[in-house]
Formats: structure tokens, C-alpha cells, sequence
């Protein structure tokens, strides 16, 4: 009962950012990519996201994290909700929520958990088609992890949006 109820809220987040993409009135948005450890193990990770603007202070982020363990297979997929703490700035701080299904072994779906994922991070725009990104990430589930971690974004950098908030624009 407990992963149905989380399947579907996991599909009306997917198909809510779907929506919210025609919406989008400001698309500082771009695929993501980011590396980083798991705290707990001191395992990689490796991740790839989209980041999709929802208005000027907040995104939905889908993606596919891959953490490399030592023995077997650990896959989470997520959605997360990304929110501007103070975007008029150039190096902006955010914080976010959003849902993570955790999948710990190839083929095998009964081998899978879904948890909650909280999120602060920091970006630091260059004016440029790519943004590197710093953040940490707590994944409260059955097993529960926190990694740190840094990416790239690409795409339209925000600062742009950052003057505009700043001229009242």
C-alpha cells in the first residue's frame, strides 16, 4: 500500500513539472550534472538532472542518481522541488524537498525503498551557458543517506534574472 500511495505521488509530481513547462515564465532551467559521496560508505555518485523553472524562485527537478557501492547495485530516481532562497544575488543559496525512489538491485523491484529527499545548495553564476553548483542531500528513507556533492548546470544562466530583481524590472 505504502509504494502505491508513493508511485502515485511520484507520477503527479513527474506529470505536474510536465505542465508547468509552457507556464514557465522565466526558463532559467538545463540539464544537470553532478558528482559527489555518500557520506555513510564513502561510495561516488554520480547523477543527471533537468531542471525545470515552475516561476522565478522555484524549479522541479527530476533525475537518476547512480551510486557506485562495492557490492551490488544502487539506483535512486528522483523529483525534487528546488526553492530560491535570495536569487537577486549572484551566487544564490537554495533549499529543497522532494521524493526519491531507491532502487538497490538490478532487475529486482522488490529490492526498492522510497524516502524523502531535503536539499541546500549553492550556485555560482558566471554569466555564462553553464553554472557550477555545490550541495548536500539527506535522503531519509528505511536506510537513510546524506552525500555532498558539486555539478554543472547547462543552459541559460540566471543572472539575468538576478539584475532584473534588482531594478525592480
Amino acid at each position: 500500500m505504502k509504494r502505491k500511495i508513493t508511485a502515485t505521488l511520484l507520477i503527479t509530481a513527474v506529470g505536474s513539472a510536465g505542465l508547468a513547462v509552457p507556464a514557465m515564465a522565466d526558463p532559467v532551467q538545463g540539464f544537470k550534472l553532478n558528482t559527489g559521496v555518500y557520506i555513510d560508505e564513502g561510495d561516488p555518485v554520480l547523477g543527471l538532472a533537468y531542471e525545470i523553472p515552475v516561476d522565478s524562485n522555484v524549479a522541479i527537478v527530476p533525475g537518476i542518481e547512480y551510486i557506485f557501492v562495492d557490492n551490488g547495485d544502487l539506483t535512486t530516481f528522483n523529483v525534487d522541488s528546488k526553492f530560491d532562497l535570495d536569487s537577486a544575488t549572484r551566487n544564490p543559496m537554495w533549499a529543497g524537498i522532494g521524493m526519491a525512489a531507491i532502487h538497490r538491485e538490478r532487475g529486482n523491484f522488490e529490492n526498492t525503498d522510497f524516502g524523502v529527499n531535503l536539499l541546500w545548495g549553492m550556485d555560482f553564476d558566471r554569466g555564462q551557458n553553464w553554472m557550477p553548483y555545490m550541495n548536500a542531500k539527506a535522503v531519509l528513507s528505511d536506510d537513510s543517506y546524506l552525500s555532498f556533492g558539486f555539478g554543472i548546470r547547462f543552459g541559460r544562466s540566471g543572472s539575468g534574472r538576478a539584475v532584473a530583481s534588482n531594478t525592480g524590472n
